[in-house]
């Protein structure tokens, strides 16, 4: 879990901290810092996954050499054209305090290279493991919702895997609980009809048409419907529990905005079944039905 965020000339924070808690909901007006924070993790989460890919090198810089890896630009969930406070030359310095005493240290700037560093108190690491065994932590980053297709071809696996972390996972939605095991099934399937006391939802069906495509069906009071005739407040909900149900008992969520399209009765269900999930998430809201029933 993390404890402390450190953000210093980044995006719109000069020099601004972060005490952290389990349940952390971010709440202000429009263009005050909310979404900052919340790519501050996106960074954290394109960094940890780049780790996996090679040995960590040393890293040298005014606070020592550590282990660590050059990001590639091309490997970060947007561009750094506006990374730092006001345009300065300065790098912006995103400071990540770990339950377990170890630091993570993401330097970033438009026209150089971004380094990510890790002190954990002076040990070396000499594997890509030993490097993310030194800060554990998981990432379930809601991607930005969107309608569900009319007509969802059958596609092969890794395309399924490509897309299911990304905003384009409404595009392969059927195809994703296609490929899932029924017992998983059967956890969206509770977490759907209640919240939608008269729907019974059904699995993916394949049609044998040319190209084959896949349908997914709910029945409402006796009328059987595909899901992409739904509302779109439904299809968020089938959305976002996607990607909930991706989560482990060290994942930390991170949800932009779930409140949108959401009835307030809605908003109060998801935030229970968050904290029911996860052990840390991280909600940006104008919700005042979600700020409301949080602790204050």
């Amino acid at each position: 879990m993390l404890k402390l965020i450190e953000f210093e000339n980044f995006k719109r924070f000069r020099r601004f901290s972060l005490s952290l808690r389990s349940g952390n909901i971010l709440v202000g007006p429009n263009n005050s810092g909310k979404s900052s924070i919340l790519d501050a993790m996106r960074v954290l989460d394109a960094c940890l996954r780049y780790s996996k890919t090679s040995k960590p090198k040393l890293i040298g810089n005014e606070k020592g050499v550590f282990d660590g890896f050059e990001i590639p630009e091309s490997y970060l969930p947007f561009d750094l054209a506006n990374i730092t406070n006001n345009y300065n030359s300065e790098d912006a310095k995103l400071t990540f305090h770990h339950e377990n005493g170890s630091t993570a240290h993401i330097w970033l700037h438009p026209t150089r290279t971004v380094r990510f560093f890790i002190d954990s108190k002076g040990k070396r690491f000499s594997t890509s493991k030993k490097f993310r065994d030194s800060f554990p932590l998981e990432f379930i980053i809601v991607p930005p919702l969107s309608p569900l297709e009319a007509e969802e071809p059958l596609v092969v696996d890794a395309t399924v895997q490509r897309n299911r972390a990304t905003r384009l996972a409404a595009r392969s939605f059927r195809n994703i609980w296609y490929r899932q095991p029924p017992e998983e099934f059967e956890k969206l399937k509770e977490r759907v009809e209640r919240a939608w006391p008269n729907v019974t939802l059904h699995p993916p069906e394949l049609l044998k048409s040319h190209p084959p495509r896949l349908e997914m069906f709910f029945q409402e009071n006796r009328m059987t419907r595909e899901v992409q005739w739904a509302g779109f407040g439904f299809q968020v909900w089938l959305q976002i529990h996607t990607h909930l149900l991706r989560g482990s008992p060290h994942a930390i969520l991170v949800l932009d905005e779930p409140d949108i399209y959401l009835h307030p009765d809605l908003q109060h269900r998801l935030y229970h079944d968050v904290k029911e999930i996860f052990p840390q998430y991280f909600l940006a809201t104008h919700a005042t039905e979600i700020i409301n029933e949080a602790d204050s």
